[in-house]
């Protein structure tokens, strides 16, 4: 609508337009129901869910509309989203700005708001924004974790296909009758075709035309009112939908070297998920009991018991080959005996994480903005997982080679150090923009805090430093949520975050870090 009035002309027109509804939002979830009247204190706890959701849904329309890079349209108006200076991170050049947006979280939240057993389509729509935001970005390990959320998504739906719900087009869009205000919007010489635009423009975004091209079996809307609603899916869709996502995410794992153990953990566990169901099916199909709440007629039942069988084989061949090519592996190692040399290789993973918080002085990024929020809180700690461009770059940098020709074996510590300096350079670069140089410190160490309050209104502290997982015998996969930190001043930490890494999310905020003192540790 903004659009239409000609209001519509760059990236920040975009985010001007949205930001004042993203700010009430905010404030209605910030509202305390006892000195705010706007907010009934029964809704409270639900309130603050679905105003956090609201938001992360107003940014996940914000990123798509970044993703379509210079060659987006709004209502017949080009829009370039790439402004300012741009820096190659990834597949794709992206402008310094995006470096401390949360764009993975919003678009990651939005998608969790929505559950597989009632909106699992809503859900993949999110998900399928995030997976191309990672692939833009070039972190293929989370685009593949993204694609088996997805997969898990559509196996955890099915059982609950009679329930599944499906947005519905809004109708003041469409029926004049009952929007008397659409004869304003825009040109009024032009006002049916400017009408038919912002209607076409809002379906695209209530669920993106590719996913809707998946949905093929479904029936075509015997009324107008059956119209205004997305076609349901059918167990068919679905399977076809889950066989072309787990392809998908094994090719997006194989980007990356070394995760072949995490791939056949992830398909092996889906597989599961899918074979239970298929078999319950099959049994209810007989029976006539089971989850499903109508008995679908023996044709229907039988095609979709094909189908469930088909999808089932196709994650089955996924595992096998993911099986052969790690006993491939260690049989060219020298057999089951040189299996820790072949666990040794895989754990390249073991210097690709990073502790990255920011001290000091706050630019202006971090003070106000019309965008979209920052990933960091200032003075919090996060883990960060650095994706494979930018360990290449740092071990073919010039720096590396140099030790190389010098030494006999470059020390651990100096190839940590570079990555972490490549992994900062992104970030460092837009700080620039802001505050000058002078004023910002590269820490690959965390600093003392004398030295920090000494300077916290003059320096900005940047500071990247190499974190190693630590796993316990429970964990397969090479998968991790607590990390150890070099030693400080104070002692070694050990930090805590939410979920295991890899994940479909880059970076966690820490939930605990523990100081460690020799052989004791306190909280």
């Amino acid at each position: 609508l903004y659009s239409v009035d000609g209001l519509i002309s760059s990236v920040d027109s975009v985010q001007c337009s949205l930001w004042p509804l993203r700010r009430a939002l905010a404030d209605v979830e910030e509202a305390d129901p006892i000195h705010d009247d706007r907010v009934d204190s029964q809704l409270s706890p639900f309130l603050g869910q679905f105003c956090r959701a609201c938001q992360a849904v107003i940014d996940g329309v914000l990123i798509e509309l970044r993703l379509q890079g210079n060659n987006c349209q709004i209502i017949n108006t080009k829009v370039p989203m790439l402004s300012g200076k741009l820096r190659k991170n990834g597949v794709q050049a992206l402008p310094l700005s995006w470096a401390f947006d949360a764009d993975e979280e919003s678009l990651f939240e939005a998608a969790s708001f929505f559950v597989p057993e009632t909106s699992p389509l809503q859900r993949l729509r999110w998900l399928f924004t995030l997976k191309r935001l990672h692939e833009v970005k070039g972190q293929w390990v989370e685009a593949g974790e993204t694609l088996i959320l997805c997969a898990k998504t559509i196996a955890e739906a099915i059982p609950h296909i009679q329930n599944v719900w499906r947005p519905t087009q809004f109708p003041l869009w469409c029926e004049t009758s009952e929007a008397p205000w659409l004869s304003t919007v825009g040109n009024m010489t032009r006002e049916r075709e400017i009408n038919q635009q912002v209607v076409f423009f809002s379906r695209n975004f209530l669920e993106p035309l590719a996913l809707r091209e998946l949905i093929t079996s479904s029936s075509r809307p015997s009324n107008q009112k059956e119209a205004l609603t997305l076609p349901q899916p059918s167990i068919t869709d679905l399977c076809q939908i889950l066989t072309i996502v787990s392809k998908e995410a094994v090719e997006m794992y194989d980007k990356e070297n070394g995760m072949d153990p995490l791939t056949f953990g992830r398909l092996e566990s889906l597989l599961k998920i899918v074979m239970n169901f298929v078999e319950e099916h099959a049994s209810s199909a007989v029976s006539g009991i089971g989850r499903r709440s109508v008995r679908v007629n023996r044709t229907q039942s039988v095609e979709e018991i094909a189908e469930l069988r088909k999808a089932s084989a196709t994650i089955n061949e996924l595992v096998t080959k993911m099986a052969e090519r790690l006993l491939l592996l260690v049989e060219q190692q020298g057999g089951p005996k040189s299996m820790r040399n072949l666990q040794k290789k895989i754990n390249t993973m073991e210097i690709l994480f990073v502790r990255v918080q920011l001290m000091g002085k706050k630019s202006n990024r971090f003070l106000e903005s019309t965008t979209i929020p920052t990933f960091l809180d200032w003075d919090a700690p996060y883990i960060c997982r650095v994706p494979s461009e930018a360990v290449w770059k740092a071990m073919n940098s010039d720096r590396i080679k140099n030790a190389k020709k010098n030494m006999k074996s470059v020390p651990a510590h100096f190839i940590e150090d570079e990555i972490c300096t490549t992994f900062a350079e992104p970030y460092i670069m837009f700080l620039r923009e802001e505050i000058p140089e002078s004023n910002i410190a590269l820490c690959i160490e965390i600093p003392d805090e004398r030295e920090v309050e000494k300077n916290e209104t003059e320096t900005l502290y940047f500071i990247v430093t190499p974190v190693r997982p630590v796993r316990s015998s429970k964990e397969k996969y090479y998968q991790s949520k607590k990390f150890h930190c070099q030693s400080t001043e104070q002692g070694s930490q050990e930090i805590t975050v939410a979920n295991h890494f890899p994940c479909a999310l880059s970076r966690q905020s820490t939930l605990i870090t523990r100081v460690l003192h020799d052989a004791t540790s306190n909280c």
